[in-house]
């Protein structure tokens, strides 16, 4: 394998792993659960929310929410911002 090919392989297992190590930091919070129950009752229909987890993987979403698994995925950079 070519030095530079090798180069950016490996930047690219350190961005993924970097992200994997913020998104467990983040997954830490207890809260979440909480607040996503709260913002549930102002829906006319409230959705049954069990699980509530920070992703890194969303780009162009600030979260989604799972029918089938009942599991809120919020973007991580919410948990960066004033509540």
């Amino acid at each position: 394998m070519p030095q530079e090919a090798l180069d950016e392989a490996v930047l690219k297992l350190a961005r993924r792993l970097l992200r994997r190590v913020h998104a467990s930091r983040v997954y830490e919070a207890d809260d979440a659960l909480m607040l996503a129950r709260k913002v549930a009752k102002r829906f006319p229909k409230e959705p049954s929310i069990q699980r509530v987890v920070f992703v890194t993987t969303q780009r162009k979403r600030w979260g989604s929410y799972s029918t089938k698994t009942k599991t809120v995925r919020l973007n991580a950079a919410v948990r960066r911002m004033p509540a």
